[in-house]
């Protein structure tokens, strides 16, 4: 990358190079505008119970995915932390935009795709051939196949 103009930010109010800033250089994580890490990938709906399925019970609603909850991890250590993926237009993709920002993490890199429908994660404990069993339900192509 030597050889391109330094970027935008790199030098004081004086216009002399900032402390770690190298000229013709971009600017490096940590620095404004840019974040320190950037995730991209699916993220799932995910579906907790808190006994065995086939009893019934209460399932409590979240968000999975490796991708977002490393974001949301360095977000919560304090890292400018950015998350891109599709979600779809109706209210799974507004649960997985909502809960990376009130995470902290920011999300203008996602896309929103019409009719396009998450993969769903189900958990619930006290299954019989596991204490902790999990089954991931994709019926549809994964929101991750739209990436471009």
């Amino acid at each position: 990358m030597t050889g391109q103009p330094a970027a935008a930010g790199s030098e004081d109010q004086r216009g002399a190079p900032r402390a770690g800033a190298t000229p013709g250089r971009p600017l490096l994580p940590g620095q404004p505008g840019r974040p320190d890490v950037f995730t991209f990938g699916e993220t799932m709906v995910a579906l907790r119970g808190s006994g065995p399925l086939k009893l019934g019970g209460t399932m409590n609603v979240s968000i999975a995915g490796a991708e977002s909850n490393v974001a949301i991890g360095l977000a919560r250590l304090g890292y400018d932390v950015r998350w891109a993926g599709a979600v779809g237009e109706d209210e799974a993709g507004q649960l997985v935009l909502r809960t990376l920002r009130a995470e902290g993490v920011g999300v203008s890199g996602a896309s929103t795709i019409p009719a396009l429908r998450p993969g769903c994660s189900s958990s619930s404990r006290g299954c019989p051939r596991s204490p902790g069993c999990t089954t991931t339900v994709r019926d549809r192509p994964a929101p991750g196949s739209a990436l471009t």
